[in-house]
C-alpha cells in the first residue's frame, strides 16, 4: 500500500502509525510553545532596549551637557544644534585612546563652561559640544577626514546652505582655554583666516558633501555587513530562531514526505516460504 502525497490524511498526521501520532502531535504543540514563548521574550528584549535608549537620551538631555552622536543622528542632530546655537564644538575619540581617556574630564569642564552661555545672562554664546566615537563610526570619521585620535572640529552654520554648514578642523593644542577661543570665534562668526589653527573642509573633502558620503558608505559596506552579521551570530535570539526554523522544516518535510510501508518479497528456504524485507 502506497500513500499518496495529496492524501490529507499525511498532513493531519493520521498517515503515520498509530504508535508515532501521539508523539508528533506532542512535538509539533511543544515547538509552537516554544515559539510563542521565544516572541514574547524577544518583544520584552526589544521594548527594554527602546526603554534603555530613551531614559538615557532623556537622563543625558537633562543631566549632562556633553552630547553623543552616531551616524544615525549625526546629520539630523548637527541640523538641529546649528538651528538654535550659533555653533558647535565636535570631538572625535577612540575608547582604547589613552590620550582621549586622559582628556575626557578636560572635555566635560569644556562643555560645563560653554553651556554656561545658555543661562541668563550668557557670559559667551552658548554652545554646544559634542562627541563621536570614532572606532565605531568608522563612516563618520571618514566623513570628517579623521587620521588621529582625538580630532577637533568647529561647526557653524551656512546662511547660504542649511544642509551644509561650515566644519572647520582645529589644529591647535589640546588644552581647554585654547579649544574655548576657538569655537569661540568660530560662534561669532570671525572671518576663517582669522581663526588660528583653523583649516576648512571644503569642496569634495566637506563632510556632508555627496561625494564623501558615497565613499565612506561604499569603503565600509562590506566590512559593516560583516560585522553585523558576526555579532548577529553571538546573540542567542540568531540561534533560537535558527534551531525554531530547522525543527519546523524538518517537520514539514516529515509530513510532506508518504508514509513507506516496508515491502516484502517472497523467498523460498528449507522450511518453506518466509517473507523478507526489500
Amino acid at each position: 500500500m502506497r500513500v499518496s502525497v495529496s492524501d490529507p490524511k499525511v498532513f493531519r498526521g493520521q498517515g503515520l502509525s498509530s504508535s508515532l501520532r501521539p508523539v508528533y502531535r506532542k512535538s509539533c504543540a511543544l515547538w509552537i510553545k516554544f515559539a510563542g514563548i521565544f516572541l514574547a521574550l524577544s518583544l520584552f528584549s526589544e521594548c527594554s532596549n527602546l526603554a534603555l535608549v530613551l531614559g538615557t537620551d532623556h537622563e543625558l538631555s537633562r543631566n549632562d551637557t556633553l552630547l553623543e552622536l552616531t551616524r544615525y543622528s549625526f546629520d539630523r542632530k548637527v541640523k538641529e544644534l546649528l538651528s538654535d546655537h550659533p555653533a558647535m564644538l565636535l570631538q572625535v575619540y577612540a575608547p582604547w585612546c589613552g590620550h582621549c581617556r586622559r582628556f575626557e574630564p578636560t572635555l566635560r569642564r569644556i562643555s560645563q563652561q560653554l553651556a554656561g552661555g545658555c543661562r541668563d545672562p550668557p557670559t559667551h554664546p552658548c554652545i554646544p559640544v559634542a562627541r563621536i566615537d570614532g572606532d565605531r563610526e568608522m563612516v563618520l570619521a571618514l566623513r570628517l577626514g579623521v587620521w588621529g585620535f582625538p580630532s577637533f572640529y568647529g561647526l557653524r552654520a551656512n546662511p547660504d546652505n542649511p544642509n551644509r554648514p561650515v566644519v572647520l578642523f582645529y589644529n591647535g593644542s589640546h588644552d581647554q582655554d585654547a579649544l574655548v577661543a576657538f569655537v569661540d570665534r568660530v560662534a561669532k562668526q570671525v572671518p576663517i583666516d582669522a581663526i588660528p589653527d583653523a583649516v576648512r573642509l571644503d569642496g569634495w573633502r566637506h563632510p556632508f558633501g555627496a561625494i564623501l558620503r558615497l565613499a565612506s558608505a561604499g569603503v565600509l559596506a562590506p566590512y559593516q555587513a560583516a560585522a553585523g552579521l558576526s555579532s548577529l551570530m553571538t546573540r542567542w535570539q540568531f540561534w533560537a530562531v535558527f534551531a525554531v526554523a530547522l525543527t519546523g522544516s524538518l517537520l514539514y518535510w516529515r509530513r510532506r514526505r508518504p508514509w513507506m510501508p516496508r515491502q516484502y518479497t517472497r523467498t523460498a528456504t528449507m522450511n518453506g516460504h518466509v517473507k523478507k524485507p526489500q
